[in-house]
């Protein structure tokens, strides 16, 4: 009976310390995560101008081509809910904020928060932004491991490239913005556009959920004389071409209302700039480095009139 013990013992303890040593290892590497929370703390005082967002933003705004100090604190896939999550957490030690910019894209006010719950992404925001979220249980295991929450089989892959390769999960520059879209990709882009639309129409019919997060955004800016600066992206004529123009007329309302109902509000409708050329876009509805460029300077001088 010793003996079988001793052997249930070893069959049991050799892969818990495997999982251990692995999920210790997934916690030292590198990621964006990371990157930009270090840099609100060590740096946060310093930011004048801050990007929020999707991957619109994530990809299309590069704040090294903004006069003041910026930084780029999107994510792909993040919502106002999560940019308000954001705002309230770092608020306080950006001491020197004029400005934050949110991109409002086509589904950003379709946006549903049960899509924030389902996604595993909010384990990232509680594990390193520190973000105690109302739609993160106690209970879910997701929470306390690196390992349950992106699978044994990918966690892996990832801690294996790290150790042999020393490749870590870092896909922005020191300011935020995401260096991996750097050229247009090598797709059909029409096809890519159905894809992507199917994709952005999905959610809320209703806009009322997430007017209200902008509203509660704004009054949290505000409170801080900082300035609101909603923007729209531009996208290929393959995209725009498969919007619904009733649905953007409601948007285009909606947004409008919303910057004229505050003085704090400014909204930079770029969707349809025609100077952007098919080889300043990465994909269907996202900029690469060049349109990025584009934007930022021309974001950054619009802005500035403003003042």
């Amino acid at each position: 009976m010793l003996k079988y013990l001793k052997k249930m013992t070893r069959f049991f303890v050799f892969p818990l310390m495997i999982f251990i040593i692995l999920e210790i290892i997934l916690r030292i590497i590198p990621n964006d995560y990371k990157l930009k929370k270090d840099y609100i703390r060590t740096k946060g005082d310093k930011i004048e101008n801050l990007i929020l967002g999707s991957s619109h933003t994530y990809k299309g705004i590069k704040p090294d081509y903004f006069l003041q100090n910026s930084f780029n604190l999107a994510y792909s896939s993040q919502s106002l809910m999560f940019d308000k999550i954001i705002l309230e957490k770092y608020i306080n030690d950006l001491k020197n904020l004029k400005r934050v910019i949110i991109p409002i894209s086509y589904f950003s006010l379709r946006k549903d928060i049960n899509l924030d719950e389902k996604s595993d992404r909010k384990y990232d925001y509680y594990r390193y932004h520190d973000i105690d979220l109302d739609i993160v249980e106690f209970y879910e295991i997701e929470k306390y491991s690196i390992i349950v929450n992106k699978g044994f089989k990918k966690s892996f892959k990832v801690g294996k490239d790290y150790l042999i390769s020393d490749k870590n999960l870092i896909t922005c520059d020191s300011l935020g913005w995401e260096i991996t879209h750097g050229k247009r990709k090598k797709i059909n882009f029409a096809d890519d556009a159905k894809k992507y639309i199917g994709y952005h129409t999905q959610g809320l019919d209703d806009y009322s959920f997430n007017l209200q997060v902008l509203s509660e955004i704004e009054r949290l800016l505000a409170a801080k004389g900082v300035k609101m600066i909603l923007i729209t992206t531009p996208v290929t004529s393959y995209y725009n071409e498969l919007l619904d123009s009733t649905e953007l007329e409601k948007i285009a309302i909606a947004i409008n209302d919303f910057a004229k109902s505050s003085p704090n509000v400014e909204y930079h409708d770029y969707l349809q700039e025609p100077s952007f050329v098919i080889e300043e876009f990465y994909d269907s509805n996202h900029l690469n480095e060049a349109g990025a460029i584009k934007l930022s300077k021309i974001l950054a001088k619009d802005i500035t009139i403003k003042d």
